[in-house]
Parts: structure tokens; C-alpha cells; sequence
């Protein structure tokens, strides 16, 4: 099985640092046929899970016991931190970025950074369409600006989401990547309980 790429939010940290302009982070096609993120998705029944706690205690989280997880060192992070199942089919990537932002960040960044990542990297993700539109959904961490989008990711449908927060000055990013025949489960199986055990520790 083909492991799945590690998005790199790069993008975000151009556009927040003014120090250039972006090419490909304007407004995209919008699509009506990318399903949604829901406020506060209930849960289903989930599988045994695991703590992770971030290296620098920055914040912890739940995933599913037979997950893995990689830390990617960056210098604009604190950690990067990708879990995923086995083939890494289904993915939860948390970035909590160290650059300083506003106490209330633009919706609309979201499907620019979205957008830009997606095509920066043509190799792993074709036919992406993502939504203009954002949504929130409300989490024991806060409430969290989404953005969604749909991709062919290494030749198989994907449905992506973004979740941003400002905490503490600073931009926490997390993505979720599932295959669309399986996105509304695996929303709610994996994904949904991750986002609700998801802590700031400080």
C-alpha cells in the first residue's frame, strides 16, 4: 500500500509573515459536493485508545490504540505530529505553529492554505476542489474554524479537513484525511473523538 504524504503548511506561514505574495492562495472554484463538516459531530462507539502528550507539554490527545504517530521537527513548529492506521489510509496531522497571529484569525485563510498545500504537491493530490466556505465546530479546546476540500490522493477520492485555533497568541492547525467512501465513519469513529480528547495543556 502507498504511504500517504505528510501535508506541510509552509503557505500559512508566508501569509502570515507578509513576506510575499502567494501565488494560488486566491479564492478557489467552490464546490457544492464536499460534505461538510457538522458542528460537534457526535461520537460513535470507538476503538481502545492511547495519550499522546507532546514533547514540549503544549498539549495531549486521545488516538486509536494500533495508531501510529511520526514528529517532524520544523522550525515555524513545535511539533508536528502525524497519526494514522496502518498503510496510514485514514490521517490526524497536528501542527501548533509558533508564529505569532491575531486574537481572531481570518476564516478565510483556511481554504487559501487548504488550496495552496493541496497543489503544491501535484505528485500526491490531483483534482482538488476546495470549499470558499468555512464552518465551526465547537470542541472542549474552543470553537475551531474549518475548511473542507476533496482530492484524488495517490489515485484514490479523498475528503479533507482543516481545523484552526488561535491559542495563546499562536495558530494550531488539524487536519484530517479519510477516503471518501469511508469519510462519515471514519468522522466519527476516529476523527471526532480525537478533536473532543484534543487538550491544551498550557
Amino acid at each position: 500500500m502507498i504511504k500517504r504524504p505528510l501535508i506541510r503548511l509552509m503557505c500559512l506561514l508566508t501569509m502570515l509573515s507578509g513576506v510575499g505574495v502567494l501565488s494560488g492562495c486566491g479564492p478557489s472554484k467552490a464546490t457544492a459536493s464536499i460534505p461538510a463538516a457538522t458542528a460537534t459531530p457526535a461520537a460513535t462507539a470507538t476503538p481502545a485508545t492511547t495519550t499522546y502528550t507532546s514533547a514540549d507539554g503544549q498539549y495531549s490527545l486521545k488516538y486509536p490504540t494500533g495508531w501510529t504517530f511520526t514528529v517532524t521537527a520544523d522550525p515555524n513548529s513545535s511539533g508536528v505530529a502525524q497519526f494514522s492506521n496502518s498503510g496510514a489510509v485514514e490521517q490526524f496531522l497536528v501542527a501548533p505553529f509558533t508564529v505569532q497571529v491575531p486574537s481572531a484569525a481570518n476564516p478565510g485563510l483556511y481554504p487559501a492554505l487548504l488550496k495552496d498545500e493541496l497543489s503544491k504537491n501535484p505528485t500526491y493530490f490531483q483534482d482538488n476542489k476546495v470549499d470558499t466556505t468555512t464552518t465551526t465546530e465547537s470542541y472542549p479546546s474552543g470553537v475551531w474554524i474549518v475548511a473542507s476540500a476533496t482530492t484524488v490522493m495517490t489515485g484514490d477520492p479523498y475528503v479533507v479537513h482543516t481545523y484552526g485555533i488561535v491559542h495563546s497568541g499562536h495558530l494550531v492547525i488539524l487536519s484530517t484525511f479519510a477516503p471518501s467512501s469511508s469519510a462519515t465513519t471514519d468522522q466519527a469513529t476516529y476523527f471526532a473523538p480525537m478533536l473532543t480528547s484534543f487538550t491544551f495543556l498550557k
